[in-house]
């Protein structure tokens, strides 16, 4: 991660009294990444489920928690969709953390010092990178319905044309305007739609080679004698 971003945080919970075990607890480890991540400790579940809740929650790292208390986490984790990270002591309990949908597990052994923090940043990248595709697509969706909201709602005839020349949709009163079908316009050549006067008087099939030649044609002044 880019120094220069916000940094995230990480809530670890871990028992009360701490994890036991021999090996340096959960939040001594991670405090090497303070350049990329605030970590939070926490061991009161209550308070860790509020923590779960800010908007710049990149990973829940349970530090040697019984299945009984971690369930609750992964519950919490679900919620906002953020990664779960599950330290354990044996490897049994690895296969636990992932049938319980933690996103990794990491065993306390020889490497877990220099494994932990490895992981805890692999999951804080995907996890942004998610969101940030997430935000992609709703702004996306966004577009497409003010796209369509325009061209619906717009008190002016408009159709739009592909590369082809031909009619990809038409607005509501395009169709009432020419006494058109929306379905009948739709994949024919515009000048199969079009009156035949409309379109000579505007020049508008040179309007339309000179838009697809990118060369920015100036407006047209177009009449018909249809009603």
């Amino acid at each position: 991660m880019s120094r220069t971003e916000p940094r995230v945080h990480i809530a670890v919970l871990e028992p009360a009294g701490g994890p036991g075990g021999g090996s340096p607890p959960a939040v001594e480890i991670l405090a090497c990444l303070a350049e990329e991540a605030v970590v939070d400790r926490f061991d009161d579940p209550e308070r860790c489920r509020i923590a779960c809740q800010r908007p710049d929650l990149g990973l829940l790292v349970l530090d040697r928690l019984p299945a009984t208390e971690a369930e609750g986490g992964l519950a919490w984790a679900r919620e906002v969709g953020c990664p779960v990270v599950w330290v354990t002591a044996d490897e049994v309990s690895s296969l636990e953390a992932f049938g319980l949908g933690a996103a990794d597990c990491v065993c306390v052994g020889p490497d877990f010092e220099d494994v932990l923090p490895e992981v805890a940043l692999e999951q804080i990248r995907r996890w942004q990178e998610q969101r940030e595709r997430g935000a992609a697509e709703s702004r996306i969706r966004w577009l497409e319905g003010l796209n369509n909201a325009i061209v619906t709602e717009i008190p002016a005839a408009l159709a739009v044309i592909d590369g082809r020349e031909r009619i990809v949709t038409v607005n509501p009163e395009f169709s009432r305007a020419l006494r058109v079908d929306a379905r009948d316009a739709v994949g024919r050549h515009f000048d199969q739609v079009l009156p035949a006067d409309l379109a000579e008087s505007g020049e508008l099939r040179r309007l339309v080679a000179e838009t697809m030649a990118d060369r920015g044609p100036g407006p047209r002044l177009a009449r018909t004698q249809r009603r």
